[in-house]
Protein backbone atom coordinates (compact mmCIF):
# COMPACT_ATOMS: atom_id res chain seq x y z
CA UNK A 1 0.00 0.00 0.00
CA UNK A 2 1.12 3.52 -0.93
CA UNK A 3 1.55 5.95 1.91
CA UNK A 4 1.72 9.59 1.93
CA UNK A 5 1.73 12.83 3.60
CA UNK A 6 2.43 15.09 0.94
CA UNK A 7 2.08 16.43 -2.64
CA UNK A 8 6.11 15.76 -3.63
CA UNK A 9 5.60 12.61 -2.39
CA UNK A 10 2.76 11.48 -3.73
CA UNK A 11 4.34 12.76 -7.10
CA UNK A 12 7.50 10.55 -6.52
CA UNK A 13 5.24 7.61 -5.81
CA UNK A 14 3.48 8.53 -9.27
CA UNK A 15 6.56 8.22 -11.14
CA UNK A 16 8.15 5.60 -9.92
CA UNK A 17 4.53 3.63 -11.18
CA UNK A 18 4.71 5.29 -14.74
CA UNK A 19 8.19 4.04 -15.07
CA UNK A 20 7.31 0.89 -14.87
CA UNK A 21 5.06 1.02 -17.82
CA UNK A 22 5.50 0.77 -21.56
CA UNK A 23 3.82 4.12 -22.80
CA UNK A 24 6.41 6.57 -24.17
CA UNK A 25 4.19 9.72 -23.50
CA UNK A 26 2.98 10.72 -20.15
CA UNK A 27 0.46 13.76 -20.43
CA UNK A 28 0.41 16.02 -16.82
CA UNK A 29 -3.08 17.34 -16.70
CA UNK A 30 -2.46 20.88 -13.79
CA UNK A 31 1.26 19.92 -14.00
CA UNK A 32 1.86 22.84 -11.51
CA UNK A 33 5.46 23.60 -11.66
CA UNK A 34 6.30 20.23 -13.79
CA UNK A 35 7.66 18.68 -10.95
CA UNK A 36 6.18 14.95 -12.08
CA UNK A 37 7.97 15.96 -15.53
CA UNK A 38 11.73 16.68 -13.74
CA UNK A 39 11.05 12.74 -11.95
CA UNK A 40 10.59 10.75 -15.29
CA UNK A 41 13.35 9.09 -17.32
CA UNK A 42 14.41 10.56 -20.63
CA UNK A 43 12.56 7.97 -22.67
CA UNK A 44 9.27 9.46 -21.42
CA UNK A 45 7.92 12.07 -23.43
CA UNK A 46 6.21 14.48 -20.77
CA UNK A 47 3.75 16.78 -21.59
CA UNK A 48 2.48 19.55 -19.31
CA UNK A 49 -1.14 21.40 -19.15
CA UNK A 50 -2.06 23.94 -16.64
CA UNK A 51 -4.56 26.61 -16.33
CA UNK A 52 -1.71 29.44 -15.39
CA UNK A 53 0.73 30.10 -18.18
CA UNK A 54 4.24 28.97 -17.57
CA UNK A 55 7.50 28.32 -19.09
CA UNK A 56 7.42 24.82 -20.49
CA UNK A 57 3.63 23.85 -20.03
CA UNK A 58 0.57 24.14 -22.36
CA UNK A 59 -1.80 26.77 -21.03
CA UNK A 60 -5.26 24.72 -21.05
CA UNK A 61 -8.39 25.27 -18.95
CA UNK A 62 -10.01 22.31 -18.25
CA UNK A 63 -13.43 23.61 -17.31
CA UNK A 64 -14.18 24.58 -21.06
CA UNK A 65 -14.97 20.79 -22.22
CA UNK A 66 -12.34 21.06 -24.80
CA UNK A 67 -10.04 18.11 -24.28
CA UNK A 68 -6.25 18.25 -26.00
CA UNK A 69 -4.96 15.75 -28.54
CA UNK A 70 -3.16 12.76 -26.94
CA UNK A 71 -1.72 9.56 -27.81
CA UNK A 72 -3.36 6.11 -27.39
CA UNK A 73 -0.49 4.76 -26.25
CA UNK A 74 0.02 7.09 -23.15
CA UNK A 75 -0.33 8.03 -19.58
CA UNK A 76 -2.64 10.98 -18.39
CA UNK A 77 -1.92 12.13 -14.89
CA UNK A 78 -4.27 14.30 -12.41
CA UNK A 79 -2.88 15.01 -9.56
CA UNK A 80 -5.56 17.12 -7.60
CA UNK A 81 -7.26 18.75 -10.52
CA UNK A 82 -10.71 17.18 -10.61
CA UNK A 83 -11.85 18.84 -6.91
CA UNK A 84 -11.19 21.68 -8.93
CA UNK A 85 -13.55 21.41 -11.97
CA UNK A 86 -17.49 22.21 -12.14
CA UNK A 87 -17.65 18.78 -14.80
CA UNK A 88 -14.77 16.54 -12.90
CA UNK A 89 -16.37 13.03 -14.52
CA UNK A 90 -16.74 14.54 -18.25
CA UNK A 91 -12.57 15.10 -17.46
CA UNK A 92 -11.95 11.47 -15.79
CA UNK A 93 -14.09 9.19 -18.36
CA UNK A 94 -13.12 10.91 -21.42
CA UNK A 95 -9.32 10.84 -20.33
CA UNK A 96 -9.89 7.04 -20.16
CA UNK A 97 -11.50 6.81 -23.44
CA UNK A 98 -8.50 8.26 -24.63
CA UNK A 99 -5.55 6.70 -23.35
CA UNK A 100 -4.49 3.31 -21.96
CA UNK A 101 -3.77 4.36 -18.68
CA UNK A 102 -4.74 7.36 -16.32
CA UNK A 103 -3.45 7.86 -12.64
CA UNK A 104 -5.72 10.74 -10.56
CA UNK A 105 -4.96 12.01 -6.80
CA UNK A 106 -8.60 13.06 -5.26
CA UNK A 107 -9.15 15.06 -2.02
CA UNK A 108 -12.00 14.59 0.10
CA UNK A 109 -14.08 16.07 1.10
CA UNK A 110 -12.67 18.59 -0.51
CA UNK A 111 -15.05 21.59 1.48
CA UNK A 112 -12.31 21.36 4.01
CA UNK A 113 -9.90 23.39 2.02
CA UNK A 114 -10.44 26.96 2.35
CA UNK A 115 -7.31 28.38 0.77
CA UNK A 116 -8.48 26.97 -3.08
CA UNK A 117 -12.21 26.81 -3.61
CA UNK A 118 -13.77 23.20 -4.97
CA UNK A 119 -16.00 23.49 -7.58
CA UNK A 120 -17.97 20.55 -7.20
CA UNK A 121 -18.71 18.04 -4.46
CA UNK A 122 -17.43 14.79 -6.11
CA UNK A 123 -17.24 11.98 -4.01
CA UNK A 124 -14.72 8.54 -3.94
CA UNK A 125 -18.15 6.63 -4.82
CA UNK A 126 -18.76 8.41 -7.63
CA UNK A 127 -15.78 7.80 -8.92
CA UNK A 128 -15.87 4.62 -8.11
CA UNK A 129 -18.99 3.93 -9.69
CA UNK A 130 -18.57 6.06 -13.14
CA UNK A 131 -15.37 3.77 -13.62
CA UNK A 132 -16.98 0.57 -12.71
CA UNK A 133 -19.79 0.85 -14.83
CA UNK A 134 -17.63 1.59 -17.93
CA UNK A 135 -15.90 -1.49 -16.64
CA UNK A 136 -12.37 -0.08 -16.36
CA UNK A 137 -10.03 -1.73 -14.11
CA UNK A 138 -8.48 0.39 -10.95
CA UNK A 139 -6.73 -0.03 -8.25
CA UNK A 140 -6.71 2.72 -5.42
CA UNK A 141 -4.94 3.35 -2.30
CA UNK A 142 -6.35 5.39 0.35
CA UNK A 143 -4.60 7.52 2.96
CA UNK A 144 -5.37 10.68 5.45
CA UNK A 145 -3.84 13.58 6.32
CA UNK A 146 -5.30 15.97 8.28
CA UNK A 147 -8.76 16.33 8.12
CA UNK A 148 -9.15 15.19 4.39
CA UNK A 149 -8.28 11.97 3.10
CA UNK A 150 -6.68 11.33 -0.35
CA UNK A 151 -7.16 8.96 -2.55
CA UNK A 152 -4.75 7.60 -5.67
CA UNK A 153 -6.45 5.61 -8.49
CA UNK A 154 -4.77 3.60 -11.07
CA UNK A 155 -6.84 3.27 -13.97
CA UNK A 156 -6.56 0.56 -17.14
CA UNK A 157 -8.34 1.67 -19.89
CA UNK A 158 -7.20 -0.79 -22.37
CA UNK A 159 -10.29 -3.46 -23.57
Amino acid sequence: MWKYSNWRKRTRDVAEYITTRSEAYVYDFGCGDRYLGTLLPSEKHYVGYDIIQQPHATQWDFSQGVFPRVKRESIIVMLGLLEYLPNPLWLLLTACQRVTCVVVSFLYPCSKIAEFPCLNDLTIEEIEKSLIKKEYLFTKTLSSCRNNSKALFFIETRR
